[in-house]
Parts: C-alpha cells; sequence; structure tokens
C-alpha cells in the first residue's frame, strides 16, 4: 500500500473518558508505523498541552490549535497566531460581557481566576474518573490578572456566555472562527475562538503542501463539532463511535467508541495495519 497520512484528534479519539489511552490505539498506531504510514495530531490543543504520553506514541508530528501550528518531525513548519489586535478587540467583548475565558499558546495556558475555574473542573473532573492520571496533563496553568499583555496566543476558550452558541458565532464570525465546544462543565455556551480562516482542515491543507503529499492519501479520526472541516476535507473521514451526532452524519465511516478499539478497527477496516 502506497504511504497514508493518518490525522487523529487527541480528547474522545485517543484520549478515553478517563484520560486513558486504550492498549489497541497504541497498538494500531504502532503497526501503522510498521507500515510506514505518517500518523499526527490534529487537534485544538496547543503544543503546551501535548504531554509525554502522547509523543510517547512516536507520532510524526502535529497540527496544534486548530490549524495555526504546525509541528513535523522535531521542525516547526507553520505557527500562525492570532494578531495582538485581534486578541485585544476579543478580550475587550470577552469583558464588556462578564464571559469567563482563558488563552492558550504553545508554552501554557493563561488565564484570571474566573476562566481557570473552568480549567479547574475538567481537572478534577478527569482525576475523580482516574485518580491515576497525571494532574499536569494539560501542561503548565498560570493565573494572572491582566490578560492583555500575553504574546503570541492561539486561540482562546470562552466559558458559560449568556448566549445561544449561535448568537454567540453570530457576534464573532466577523472577525474570528468560533468553534461551538459540548464540554458539560464549561457551561452552555462555551468554544473556541481563533484567528478567522483557521481550522484543523486548512492546518492539513497547509501540511500537505509544505511536505508535498497528497489529499488523496488523508485519512482523519474525530468525535467532536471541531473536528467537522476535518474529516470532511481528507479522503477519507471516520468518527468515532462516541463522536457527536452531527460528525457521524457527514463521516464517510463510523468506527467503534474510543474504549472499544475504535482506532484499531479502523485502521484495520482500511487495511493501515
Amino acid at each position: 500500500m502506497k504511504q497514508k497520512v493518518i490525522f487523529l484528534d487527541v480528547d474522545g479519539t485517543i484520549y478515553d473518558e478517563k484520560g486513558e489511552i486504550p492498549q489497541s490505539t497504541r497498538r494500531a498506531i504502532a503497526l501503522a508505523h510498521d507500515k510506514k504510514h505518517l500518523v499526527l495530531l490534529c487537534t485544538g490543543r496547543s503544543y503546551s498541552e501535548i504531554g509525554a504520553e502522547l509523543w510517547d506514541l512516536k507520532l510524526d508530528g502535529m497540527i496544534g490549535s486548530a490549524g495555526a501550528f504546525i509541528y513535523f518531525r522535531d521542525k516547526i513548519l507553520f505557527h500562525r497566531p492570532m494578531k495582538p489586535e485581534s486578541v485585544h478587540n476579543l478580550l475587550d467583548f470577552l469583558e464588556r460581557k462578564n464571559i469567563p475565558y482563558v488563552l492558550e499558546t504553545n508554552e501554557a495556558i493563561y488565564g484570571k481566576a474566573p476562566g481557570l475555574v473552568y480549567v479547574d473542573r475538567i481537572i478534577q473532573d478527569r482525576l475523580e474518573k482516574n485518580p491515576n492520571l497525571a494532574p499536569d496533563f494539560l501542561g503548565e496553568i498560570r493565573q494572572i490578572e491582566d490578560c492583555y499583555g500575553i504574546d503570541e496566543v492561539n486561540k482562546i476558550l470562552f466559558f458559560d456566555a449568556p448566549f445561544s452558541n449561535e448568537e454567540m458565532k453570530q457576534q464573532l464570525e466577523a472577525e474570528y472562527t468560533m468553534v461551538p465546544n459540548s464540554v458539560a462543565q464549561y457551561g452552555k455556551c462555551s468554544g473556541e475562538v481563533s484567528e478567522k480562516g483557521m481550522s484543523k482542515a486548512k492546518g492539513i491543507e497547509r501540511f500537505l503542501a509544505i511536505v508535498g503529499l497528497e489529499r488523496e492519501d488523508t485519512f482523519a479520526l474525530g468525535d467532536g463539532a471541531n473536528d467537522m472541516e476535518m474529516i470532511q476535507y481528507v479522503q477519507t473521514g471516520i468518527a468515532m463511535g462516541n463522536a457527536v451526532n452531527s460528525l457521524k452524519k457527514k463521516a464517510d465511516y463510523i468506527t467503534g467508541d474510543v474504549g472499544q478499539d475504535g482506532i484499531y478497527e479502523a485502521f484495520e477496516k482500511f487495511g493501515l495495519i
């Protein structure tokens, strides 16, 4: 088989709800490497949020921050943080509306106390489900009083806004890309905001152009709303069994749940292992 390029979401695709990587997933990635295929993360997480456990899978690289950062074989191929004025304007909006938020960079997650409350909810929820999980599984988190001075912000997460997701999107879409987040601990209206035009799909397109690979040789696996453009862009888009229904409707194939050998099943189905 010709070399293929496989893009994997992280949360809900590689990691299960307890924050663990199934052994079948580890084996599937190792076998795909044995077949000389490339395996990369394609995630909303920033570089600082990718721990040693993920890199120990011997991944070839990552498309991070929803397309704003590309890392391949120990080299940064692309990094386009949000424009300072875009960050400033968005923070002005969030502050006026009293909407909690945090900022993601390649070094750390930054935020004031109200925003970090929501991040801590995720940490505590994961630790309750898996007491053996390292408390710093989201990387370095820094509480600050003034977020306006943070450089090279990749994206901004907001929580529990007093709007519907559609209303929030309408208020931001002229200047930004906004993707809703379905994490219950983040409140009814939450999401991630990046520079307009950024997406996982754009990141994949840019990566393929830089390294000279073909779209026809691509696979992607995901579970969330922010994976929609990714699975529609690649040649073969695969939704996890635990994926949101909207993603399943657009997928070329629906595999098993993350905790029920879903990645292994998909790799085997398409002859990647």
